[in-house]
């Protein structure tokens, strides 16, 4: 998978046979979730007619620079879509990478429930201490989110939500209410 000049791997492996030990120069790579994000772009015809912009948002990222970069990057053209790839909580249970937290499941509600009802300030609400504490990755690029569709109205359809492995995730669409 290919983000414009960028590969989702390049391992810098050689196939030639050569016994030689000089390194082999790595082209840059995507982080997995852009990458997923990339994959799933690629699966769409139009995206060869726009332009494709791939961004990685630190889990840690300040609430304020999350909501300040999805202002920015609504206000960048006059049309924007988002594809954001954002994990909920990982402490669904025993077989969670973080083993098990009885908060997961209502913070897990919460986001979830606001993709569904296209509610960009519950998301903007999302406590990041909390989201750290329950192994939440995705606080942030939902928070992204948040910045970007703060202001109009969104129809949300959640379209998929699940925790397999422990891990809670969700598919979802926003689309300007009315739309």
């Amino acid at each position: 998978v290919r983000l414009g000049d960028v590969a989702a791997s390049n391992r810098g492996d050689s196939d030639s046979g050569s016994d030689e030990t000089e390194p082999v120069a790595k082209a840059p790579s995507l982080p997995l979730s852009v990458s997923v994000g990339a994959w799933l772009l690629a699966q769409h015809p139009v995206v060869d007619q726009v332009r494709v912009q791939g961004l990685e948002v630190a889990t840690g990222e300040p609430v304020p620079s999350c909501l300040n970069l999805g202002r920015t990057l609504a206000d960048d053209a006059a049309r924007v879509a988002l594809l954001v790839v954002a994990d909920g909580t990982a402490r669904r249970g025993p077989g969670a990478p973080g083993y098990s937290d009885e908060r997961s499941a209502a913070v897990d509600q919460v986001w979830t429930s606001a993709l569904a009802d296209g509610r960009p300030d519950v998301l903007a609400a999302l406590d990041p201490n909390l989201a750290t504490a329950l192994m939440m990755a995705g606080r942030a690029p939902l928070q992204v989110l948040a910045g970007a569709a703060l202001g109009p109205r969104w129809k949300g359809t959640l379209v998929w939500g699940g925790d397999p492995y422990g891990v809670q995730y969700a598919v979802a669409t926003w689309l300007p209410h009315g739309r």
